[in-house]
């Protein structure tokens, strides 16, 4: 049999603890993204939560002054077609969604990834990513501490 290196290939099960029946995909949602963005699994987006239209670009997080509760927040982990380690969106909207994230419970998630993928005011910051978290939790997505 032939050995195939995967390299740092990044895994679901590096990012997922725990999600209730993912055959359901309950947790998940197809959303747009900018397109251009390289994005790396467990990258944090974000819009308006009274944004309605399902075809609305979500923002990558980067500044803390968007943990607010005027937002809603997804954690990106591919690109439409399953689980990526790193991929350049595509163009999206007009029908056409171009990444896939968890958005709402029941998961619960891995901080090391997301953290890795925050900026250093957020990632490292134990109060503004005390906040993330909390955002999270009331959409469902919790983020569980590594030990």
């Amino acid at each position: 049999m032939a050995w195939i290196d995967k390299g740092n290939e990044v895994r679901e099960s590096d990012l997922v603890f725990h999600e209730i029946d993912p055959c359901v995909g309950y947790a998940r949602e197809d959303i747009v993204i900018p397109e251009g963005d390289v994005v790396k699994a467990g990258t944090v987006y974000f819009r308006a939560l009274s944004e309605l239209d399902p075809f609305a670009e979500y923002a990558k997080l980067e500044d803390a002054a968007d943990l607010t509760v005027d937002n809603e927040f997804v954690v990106v982990f591919g690109n439409g077609y399953g689980m990526q380690t790193e991929f350049t969106a595509v163009a999206g909207g007009n029908g056409k969604f171009n990444a896939v994230c968890y958005k709402r419970g029941l998961i619960q998630l891995k901080e090391g990834l997301i953290r890795e993928n925050l900026p250093e005011a957020i990632g490292g910051d134990e109060a503004e990513f005390g906040k993330l978290k909390e955002l999270l939790k009331r959409q469902g997505v919790i983020i569980e501490r590594q030990a």
